[in-house]
């Protein structure tokens, strides 16, 4: 079932006949349980860069480009999930993160001075969406947009390097969200391999977890590093 954290099967051997050397029923279990921590650590994973913007009433250091992209990724991993049917503790973070890159865009876009372009976005992005759910796009089509998220993600993650190495710092990108990020990616590496075994998913986390800990590595060396000049 959708919310399942056992098969009968599983549920049977462990709890039942007390089988707890049944090592693919452990695994099943310990992924599910992983895959629930994930949705909730996620529920709030891009506030801290949220509140940060808002405090600030800037996105210096932020690449807009980068988090819309990430917006585009999100949306069609939802799509891509619910079109498999795949179980919610795999993938459910993924609606949480799409609202989320969806109010940093809205407010990237409007503290960089471009409110016309905010409402633009707006205009064409829910109809995407729609499209995306209802679904008006064929399976084929959406498995084609979950495959473009390897290039997507890669140049989304590209650029923000790149404008952090411009800068020579991190400007308002949150350590704490970045981090938050990386270990998200490794998670969902995980129980992407061990429940759904979707080779397109593997590739997509895989790739996350090499530019999220570039990201991740860089944001902390230059945050240490201002700290350290402004002492």
């Amino acid at each position: 079932m959708f919310f399942d954290l056992l098969s009968t099967e599983c549920a049977e051997e462990l709890f039942l006949n007390l089988n707890i050397y049944y090592d693919e029923c452990l695994l099943k279990l310990f992924s599910k349980i992983l895959g629930y921590a994930l949705i909730v650590l996620v529920a709030t994973i891009q506030w801290p860069q949220i509140l940060r913007v808002l405090s600030k009433r800037s996105g210096e250091g932020i690449s807009t480009l980068s988090v819309i992209l990430m917006l585009q990724a999100s949306s069609t991993s939802v799509a891509y999930n619910l079109q498999k049917h795949f179980p919610l503790s795999t993938w459910g973070e993924s609606i949480l993160l799409m609202a989320q890159y969806l109010i940093l865009s809205c407010l990237l876009l409007l503290y960089n001075k471009r409110p016309t372009f905010m409402l633009g976005f707006l205009f064409l992005y829910v109809p995407f969406m729609l499209i995306l759910l209802l679904p008006l796009v064929p399976p084929q089509g959406i498995i084609f947009m979950k495959a473009l998220n390897l290039p997507i993600v890669t140049v989304s993650k590209i650029v923000q390097i790149y404008t952090n190495y411009k800068h020579k710092g991190a400007g308002e990108v949150s350590i704490t969200t970045t981090l938050l990020v990386n270990l998200r990616a490794f998670g969902r590496l995980t129980t992407t391999a061990i429940e759904t075994k979707d080779l397109l998913l593997v590739l997509n986390y895989s790739q996350n977890c090499l530019w999220n800990t570039i990201l991740s590595c860089q944001t902390v060396y230059y945050k240490r590093r201002r700290k350290l000049k402004n002492k």
